[in-house]
C-alpha cells in the first residue's frame, strides 16, 4: 500500500521504499542523485498550495466554457510564462446541449536542453506529457477536483527548470474535463502522427491532495494499459528517492487496474503510454469510484479539505518520476 508513515512532519523531503523481487533497478547515478536532490528541495509545498487558494478560492467555480474558466487559463499561462517555458492557449469549440461552447487547454513547452536550447546534442526525439484539468462542477470550488492536480504540475515545472533535459517536455492544462474530457481529446486530435508516435507517455494528475483520512494511497490506474513505462517510472520514483532522504514514507508505486474517467484516456486510445495518479481509499481501490474522497464535486471540495502533505508527496514522487523519463543530465 501506499501508505504514509512518518517520523517527522512535513515540511521535508520524502522518502518512499520500495517492495521490489530479485534484480531491481541499478545503483542510481551519483550525478543523476545530485540533480533528484536539487528538484527535491526545491519544490515548496506553500507554493503549490497558493495555486490551490487562487484557482478554488479567488477565481472559484470553474465550469466549462465560462468566463471563470478561462480566467483559471489566463492565470496558469502566466505562471508557465514567469518560469520561461513556451506558452499557448488552445481554443476548441464543441456542442454541449444544443449550444456551442468554447473552451481552452493551455499548453507549457520546453525541448531538450537547458531552457529549451536547440540542436541539443543528447536530444532523443522523444516527448513527455503531464496533464491536470482545471475546470470543475457547478458548485464546486473544485480544490482537490483538481486544482490540486495544475498545482502538482505547476510546482514539478517550476522545480525542473534550468535543468538539462533530453527529452521535450508539455504541460497540458485541460480545459473541459467534467464534460467529457474535451480539452484531453482536443489536444490529443491536435497531434501529428509524428508526434504521437514520439510520444513516450503521459502523467495524469487528478485529485491529487485531499485531506479525507480514508485516502491514505497515491494510486496509479491506466486506461486498458495494464502495466507500462509510465507506472515504471513511477515504481523506480518509489525506489529511489528511499535514497534521498532520512523521513519515512512507504510507496510502493505499485499498479492499481484500469479505470477510464480522466485525461489519460485520449492518450491511451492513441497508443500512448499513459497513467492516471489519484488518493484513494486503499481498502476500496478495486472499485475507484467508491474509493475516492466524499467531497467529489460536491461544494465541500474546498482548501479545507485539502492535504498539504499529500500535496507535497504527489509533487515529489510524479516530479522524481518525471525527471527519469525525461533524461535529466
Amino acid at each position: 500500500r501506499n501508505m504514509i508513515k512518518r517520523k517527522k512532519a512535513l515540511p521535508a523531503i520524502l522518502i518512499a521504499t520500495l517492495m521490489m523481487t530479485t534484480a531491481s533497478f541499478a545503483t542510481p547515478n551519483k550525478d543523476m542523485q545530485k540533480l533528484e536532490k536539487v528538484f527535491l528541495n526545491r519544490v515548496n509545498e506553500n507554493r503549490a498550495m497558493n495555486h490551490i487558494e487562487v484557482l478554488s478560492e479567488d477565481i472559484g467555480v470553474r465550469v466549462s466554457g465560462t468566463k471563470e474558466e478561462y480566467e483559471a487559463a489566463k492565470y496558469i499561462e502566466k505562471q508557465f510564462k514567469s518560469m520561461g517555458y513556451k506558452t499557448e492557449i488552445q481554443e476548441f469549440k464543441f456542442v454541449r446541449g444544443g449550444q456551442e461552447v468554447t473552451s481552452w487547454n493551455v499548453i507549457a513547452t520546453m525541448k531538450p536542453g537547458v531552457k529549451g536550447i536547440k540542436n541539443d546534442k543528447n536530444d532523443t526525439n522523444k516527448i513527455v506529457h503531464l496533464t491536470a484539468h482545471y475546470d470543475s462542477v457547478p458548485k464546486a470550488p473544485g480544490a482537490n477536483d483538481n486544482a490540486s492536480g495544475v498545482a502538482s504540475m505547476l510546482e514539478i515545472a517550476k522545480s525542473m527548470t534550468s535543468m538539462d533535459i533530453d527529452k521535450e517536455v508539455r504541460f497540458v492544462a485541460c480545459g473541459s474535463e467534467e464534460v467529457g474530457l474535451k480539452g484531453s481529446y482536443a489536444y490529443v486530435d491536435s497531434l501529428t502522427e509524428d508526434e504521437i508516435n514520439r510520444s513516450e507517455g503521459n502523467f495524469n494528475l487528478d485529485m491529487v491532495a485531499t485531506a479525507y483520512e480514508p485516502c491514505t494511497e497515491l494510486a496509479v490506474y491506466t486506461y486498458n494499459q495494464g502495466e507500462n513505462v509510465i507506472t515504471d517510472y513511477m515504481k523506480k520514483a518509489g525506489e529511489k528517492i528511499s535514497y534521498l532522504s532520512n523521513d519515512e514514507v512507504e510507496y510502493n508505486g505499485e499498479y492499481d487496474g484500469p479505470m477510464g474517467s480522466s485525461d489519460h484516456v485520449p492518450f491511451a486510445k492513441k497508443g500512448i503510454p499513459s497513467a492516471l495518479f489519484i488518493n484513494v481509499d486503499p481498502a476500496k481501490k478495486d472499485d475507484p469510484r467508491s474509493a475516492i474522497e466524499p467531497y467529489y464535486h460536491k461544494p465541500e471540495d474546498h482548501t479545507g479539505n485539502v492535504s498539504v502533505d499529500r500535496l507535497e508527496r504527489t509533487v515529489k514522487l510524479v516530479g522524481l518520476a518525471t525527471l527519469d523519463a525525461l533524461n535529466v543530465d
